[in-house]
């Protein structure tokens, strides 16, 4: 059986095929977007030692599709490293293989966890420590989603607590995202 959210792609290349025309561009608007409950998005951790002792960061990039999300993962990520969004033989290798992991991610959904150590396997210099949707986030019942609740409301020095984010909450918990583990 094929997944509904491929059947788009038999008859046109998937977005995340297309190369995009400015990685950066694309990253910092995912940076600066505030989510909605149907976007898509992930937890990337980058680290380098350029200017010093070992650092790490991590930012949540949100989307409002799928298909851009996995865009911006695929074409941009490599690019920003790369500084530049022209790729060497060896880049563009790494970018055939982070597309054969979304085409993968695209017919098998719910095993975004494997494809997290996948593409972070390709991008030696990032970690993808998840990917979904920001209702997921906020209503969820995976492991992942309670845990970032619970650390919300440990932030927020609310009771601790795992239940889902209630609208009230949820421009904290955006406020929160933007900050994760900086």
């Amino acid at each position: 059986m094929i997944n509904p959210l491929s059947q788009t792609f038999l008859s046109n290349p998937p977005r995340w095929h297309q190369p995009l025309t400015s990685a950066f561009d694309v990253l910092n608007a995912a940076n600066e977007t505030e989510p909605n409950p149907e976007y898509w998005g992930y937890l990337a951790h980058h680290s380098g030692n350029a200017c010093g002792p070992p650092v790490s960061f991590g930012v949540f990039l949100w989307f409002a599709s799928f298909e851009e999300m996995l865009q911006a993962l695929v074409q941009g990520e490599l690019r920003m490293e790369w500084d530049n969004d022209e790729l060497d033989a060896e880049a563009q290798a790494d970018v055939r293989k982070m597309q054969m992991i979304a085409d993968r991610l695209a017919e098998n959904p719910h095993e975004r966890s494997k494809a997290c150590d996948d593409f972070s396997k390709v991008l030696d210099f990032l970690e993808l420590e998840w990917i979904g949707q920001f209702k997921e986030l906020t209503t969820g019942n995976s492991n992942y989603a309670r845990e970032v609740r619970m650390l919300f409301r440990e932030l927020s020095e609310k009771e601790d607590d795992a239940s889902p984010i209630q609208t009230e909450e949820q421009p904290d918990f955006i406020d929160t995202l933007r900050t994760w583990s900086i």
